[in-house]
This record gives C-alpha cells, sequence and structure tokens, in this order.
C-alpha cells in the first residue's frame, strides 16, 4: 500500500490543504476556548441530533413506503453517511459569507 504513487500523492495533497486550513490558527486561543467550553450542553445536545435523525429516517420510511419497504435504520444509516456531511458543509461555506 506505501508503495502506490494514489496513496503518496493523497497524503500530500490532504497535508496541504490541512496545512491551509490550520496555518493561521491561534493554539492559544483555542486552548483558552477550550478549557472554558461547558461539557455538560454535550450530552443533551447529541440526545437532541440523535432524536432528529431518527425522526428524518422515519419519516423518509413513511414517504418511500408506497414504493419499497427500506427500514428506518437502513435509512438512518444514509441519512447519516451521506445527508447529513453534506448539510454540515453547507453550513460552514455559509459562514464564509456571514464575515
Amino acid at each position: 500500500m506505501l508503495r502506490r504513487w494514489q496513496f503518496w500523492l493523497g497524503l500530500i495533497i490532504s497535508a496541504v490543504f490541512l496545512w491551509l486550513a490550520l496555518r493561521g490558527l491561534q493554539l492559544n486561543e483555542v486552548l483558552n476556548a477550550l478549557q472554558g467550553a461547558r461539557y455538560g450542553w454535550l450530552i443533551p445536545g447529541v440526545a437532541v441530533y440523535f432524536v432528529a435523525v431518527w425522526a428524518r429516517a422515519w419519516r423518509w420510511h413513511y414517504l418511500l413506503r408506497p414504493l419499497k419497504k427500506i427500514t428506518t435504520r437502513t435509512i438512518r444509516h444514509a441519512l447519516v453517511s451521506c445527508c447529513e456531511p453534506m448539510c454540515c458543509a453547507v453550513k460552514r461555506r455559509s459562514q464564509f459569507l456571514l464575515h
């Protein structure tokens, strides 16, 4: 695997874009923000996320029921692996427009 040129090209491209993304990052500000964070809010936030994903999966299960029987679990996996990252990417891109 390590001898294939695609692996090394991908590694170099990833390293370049990682450097571009993190080059202006002030580590002391990040550490201060992490120390001041309220981690207790993670538990209800994650719970709300899972309930919302389940509700979306159930809705799609209900909408697709006349066409094909697909379990809510299968739809949930599709939502989490395909649709959710795209929603996050759109939100992150729009954040740049606001600044």
